[in-house]
């Protein structure tokens, strides 16, 4: 499910972008910013899954992401690795600081989407 709502939402954001319909085998001509969970058994299966998509993926660490970094990126997705731990309790996922004129089309997905969200203030928040 969560791979459906990644490719609506990638589509989405080429539709924003005025892309035009690339034929089956060609990647989208959009540049994907990933910043997630580095080094994390998540990030590689979306940066597996997005590669082959789009003309540039690159990964970001979504502790430490700054809005420079999503200079030359059209899109940027913001993800975690599962808020649960072994045991049952929930470790909340980084939020970056972002200012609120932070203009680039983000995906933010689950925990880490919706404690962004929190700290933006944004009516979606954890939707």
């Amino acid at each position: 499910m969560t791979r459906v709502l990644i490719a609506v939402s990638c589509v989405s954001a080429a539709l924003l972008f005025d892309v035009q319909p690339t034929p089956a085998g060609q990647k989208l001509p959009l540049k994907v910013l990933y910043a997630g969970n580095p080094g994390s058994d998540r990030e590689k299966e979306f940066l597996d899954f997005l590669r082959p998509e789009f003309d540039k993926v690159a990964p970001a660490s979504l502790k430490s992401f700054t809005p420079a970094e999503a200079d030359g990126y059209d899109v940027v997705i913001m993800d975690w690795t599962s808020p649960l731990g072994a045991k049952g309790e929930f470790h909340m996922p980084p939020a970056p600081q972002l200012p609120q004129d932070y203009a680039r089309p983000t995906i933010m997905i689950g925990a880490a989407g919706g404690n962004i969200g929190n700290t933006l203030k944004l009516k979606l928040s954890w939707l």
